[in-house]
């Protein structure tokens, strides 16, 4: 609160008009294709920091290169071996 009292009085006095109430916020909907993408884009960012560290072996490379171009389908398998990836690559400073 002294830092921001400090750097914007206002906005201190702003967020005294809001003391004691309840804002209300709604749960964010995601579609089953909303979440293909963001797991998608997360296989992206695996692979970019694999190609750059060299953790996964050439077959793990290759399973998520398929599932990127739609040569393999996702499902419970699939999704597993991905985290199984994933955890790998944590191991090694790779952030989510």
């Amino acid at each position: 609160m002294d830092i921001v009292a400090q750097r914007n009085e206002e906005l201190l006095q702003e967020s005294e008009k809001y003391t004691g109430k309840w804002v209300s916020l709604k749960k964010v909907k995601m579609t089953d294709d909303d979440k293909s993408l963001l797991i998608l884009e997360q296989i992206r960012k695996m692979l970019n920091f694999n190609s750059n560290n060299n953790i996964l072996s050439e077959e793990e490379t290759d399973f998520l290169y398929d599932i990127l171009n739609n040569k393999r389908e996702r499902d419970y398998d699939t999704d597993e071996v991905v985290f199984q990836c994933l955890q790998k690559l944590l191991k090694k400073g790779f952030t989510v």
